[in-house]
């Protein structure tokens, strides 16, 4: 049984709360409990995601592309199978310990978009050519 909830309200999980499966997630996330995709799987944030104290989210193969100005990490961590920032006015905020980290080693703009947003790390700007792949899974700004 699916719970109601308000087209576009904010999926809150708390530090306590969490799940697991798979598929589409259609409203923005505030996680500070656990989402875990099923092993093999994915979890697809369409609308952004912040991820606070120790909140953990695992998206599985996933990627997560930020088209918003909220999405952000303060603490606890993230893990996809890239991170893009999309749009000219998106940002993706690393801020307080927060640990990102992608299994094809991307985090920053999309190769196949026009526009590109900014990642930032504890209120720095990272927008521009080094933000490129990294073997270590880390962008090069980020050791």
């Amino acid at each position: 049984m699916r719970a109601f909830r308000p087209w576009c309200s904010t999926l809150t999980v708390g530090p306590s709360q969490g799940f697991s499966g798979w598929g589409y997630v259609d409203d923005p996330v505030d996680c500070q409990g656990t989402i875990t995709a099923t092993p093999g799987g994915f979890i697809t944030v369409r609308k952004g995601v912040s991820v606070s104290g120790g909140g953990t989210v695992d998206l599985g193969t996933s990627d997560l592309n930020v088209t918003d100005g909220h999405s952000s990490i303060s603490g606890g961590s993230l893990k996809a199978g890239a991170l893009y920032v999309t749009a000219g006015l998106a940002t993706f905020m690393i801020q307080g310990g927060g640990q990102v980290s992608t299994t094809s080693g991307y985090v920053g703009d999309n190769y196949y978009s026009n526009t590109s947003g900014a990642v930032t790390v504890d209120g720095i700007d990272r927008r521009g050519p080094t933000r490129r792949p990294c073997p270590s899974g880390m962008p090069a700004w980020a050791h």
